[in-house]
């Protein structure tokens, strides 16, 4: 209850630097109609689309349990397609594994990603924003015990654009799940 509690009170804070941002705009160029013609184009464009980001974790890097190397070409591009995106006031969601000892999936995958751990967190390179949103599951499909679909509904999110790790695991099982929920969906093929 704290945690959806926590969650509105950022959500109104956000909104009201937003209202408080086009204040100062009309105030600094004496032009109300562009300024709010201009934040309703911008406002317009961050409900459309959100960036879903899973799985950018230390875990997959060299000296993670799941290293694989291959990470490491994802890692500009995405890094300059989330700064982008950011400047463009689309929203980026991480949805970052997350996992106690006694998790059943550890019984498939080696010990991943357990909490606490450097291998839980996010690469250093590509670190949320402050704006950003980050979500933790426990399971390959993100929608699964996360706040992944209370978010998207709440940013009116009609496209997302799939980022991350493990395209043919986790990634792919939220974009169907995201396809079943309605969602038009979009893979980065770089990112």
């Amino acid at each position: 209850y704290l945690k959806r509690q926590l969650f509105d009170v950022e959500e109104q804070i956000q909104q009201l630097e937003r209202v408080r941002n086009t204040l100062d705009r009309v105030l600094r160029e004496n032009n109300c109609r562009s300024a709010i013609d201009d934040e309703v184009r911008d406002a317009e464009r961050r409900s459309r689309y959100a960036i879903v980001s899973t799985d950018l974790q230390n875990e997959f890097l060299e000296g993670g349990s799941m290293y694989c190397r291959r990470i490491y070409n994802i890692i500009e591009p995405l890094r300059a397609m989330l700064e982008r995106a950011r400047a463009m006031g689309i929203p980026v969601i991480y949805v970052r594994d997350s996992h106690h000892r006694n998790d059943p999936e550890l019984e498939i995958w080696p010990d991943h990603c357990l909490e606490g751990t450097w291998g839980a967190q996010i690469i250093d390179a590509l670190s949320p924003a402050p704006e950003d949103y980050v979500l933790k599951k426990n399971y390959f499909n993100a929608f699964i015990g996360t706040k992944l679909q209370a978010t998207l509904k709440k940013l009116g999110t009609e496209t997302i654009i799939f980022t991350g790790w493990r395209t043919h695991v986790c990634v792919a099982q939220t974009a169907i799940e995201a396809f079943q929920r309605g969602y038009r969906i979009l893979v980065a093929g770089d990112c």
